[in-house]
Order: structure tokens, then sequence, then C-alpha cells
């Protein structure tokens, strides 16, 4: 099965098609599903809770869902915008690695063990 962005974007439209989201219900779907990811985060990382990565997976995966549905109901070429989100990201990260990088290296070597 192919994977890439246009590919999912492309059968989210397919299977969703009769049972998608209006606009509004799109956005609300994601933030609902942000919230899952979120749930299982704090209970595997704070209360200690069995969560396995194949539970977050399914999860991220469902956001990832909602995000092409949003992209499809407003027209974004997601991959096009993933493209020029990347380079903008690659030319903005170095001055956050210098301003940023020692305090995150600490915290996750504190967070993540």
């Amino acid at each position: 099965m192919d994977t890439t962005i246009q590919a999912v974007q492309a059968r989210v439209a397919e299977v969703l098609g009769p049972i998608t989201h209006p606009r509004v219900g799109a956005g609300l779907a994601l933030s609902e599903e942000c919230g899952e990811v979120t749930k299982l985060i704090l209970e595997r990382e704070v209360y200690g809770q069995q969560v396995s990565e194949e539970a977050i997976a399914a999860e991220l995966c469902d956001v990832v869902v909602c995000v092409a549905e949003l992209a499809n109901l407003y027209g974004v070429d997601l991959g096009a915008a993933l493209a020029l989100k990347l380079d903008d990201l690659a030319k903005r990260a170095p001055g956050w690695a210098e301003s940023l990088g020692p305090s995150l290296a600490v915290a996750r070597a504190r967070m993540d063990g």
C-alpha cells in the first residue's frame, strides 16, 4: 500500500467520502484524536501504566487521518505544503539548536531516561 502523504489524502477521501465531516467537525475530530494521544502519553509517562507502542501508533494514525481529511476539505496538497514547511524548518532549526539544544538535552535526559 502506498503511504505517501498524497496517497494517504486520496485514500482518506475515498474511504470517508460519504461520511466526511463538515469542516468544523473535522477540526473537532482532530482535537479529539490529539486528546487521545495525549491521554495515552499521560498514562504511560506520568501514571506508569502499560501503554503499548501499537496503541500509540493507532492513535497517531487517527491524527494523520484527521489531518488528511481537513486538508482535503480545505483543498490543501499536504505533500507540497510539507515540502515547504520542511524547507522552512531546515533553515530555522540551526538557530533553535543553538538557543534551545542544551536545555532540551537536559530535559530529554531527565524525562526520557
